[in-house]
C-alpha cells in the first residue's frame, strides 16, 4: 500500500515540473510577469523563442512518460509489487493533477493551492459563482 502513496506523490511532483519556467529563470526572465503570465510552452515560445516552446512542449509529454517508466522499473521489475497496476493508475492521475495544479504554480501565484489553477477556478465559477469573483 505504501507503493501507491509513493507512486502518487512521485507522479504529482513530476507532473508539476515546469520546464519553460525554469528555462526562463536561467535566462533571467520571469514568465509569470511576461506575456500571458502563464507557465506553458506557448507563452514561453512568445517570450523566449520557438525553440523553448518546442522543448517545453516535448518536456511536458516526456515528464509523464519518464515518471511512469521510473515507477515501472522500481515497482514492477525490482520490487515485483502486487499493487503495480494501481500504482500506475494513481501515478497517471497524479501526473495529470500535478500538471494542472502545479506545486510551482501554487507557490508562485496565489499562495492558495486550490485556486491556483485557472482550469479549476473556471470550473468553480460555473458551479458557485459567489465563491470566486
Amino acid at each position: 500500500m505504501l507503493e501507491i502513496l509513493v507512486g502518487g506523490l512521485f507522479g504529482y511532483l513530476m507532473g508539476s515540473i515546469s520546464v519553460p519556467y525554469f528555462w526562463g529563470k536561467l535566462k533571467g526572465i520571469d514568465l509569470t510577469k511576461e506575456g500571458t503570465k502563464k507557465l506553458g510552452a506557448s507563452n514561453a515560445g512568445r517570450i523566449l523563442g520557438w525553440h523553448v516552446m518546442i522543448i517545453g512542449g516535448t518536456a511536458d509529454v516526456f515528464k509523464g512518460t519518464v515518471a511512469l517508466l521510473i515507477l515501472w522499473l522500481l515497482f514492477d521489475l525490482l520490487c515485483q509489487s502486487p499493487f503495480f497496476p494501481v500504482v500506475i493508475f494513481v501515478a497517471s492521475l497524479s501526473i495529470l493533477l500535478g500538471h494542472i495544479i502545479s506545486f510551482c504554480r501554487c507557490m508562485l501565484y496565489l499562495r492558495f493551492p486550490i485556486l491556483a489553477s485557472p482550469h479549476l477556478a473556471a470550473s468553480l465559477r460555473r458551479v458557485r459563482p459567489e465563491v470566486i469573483g
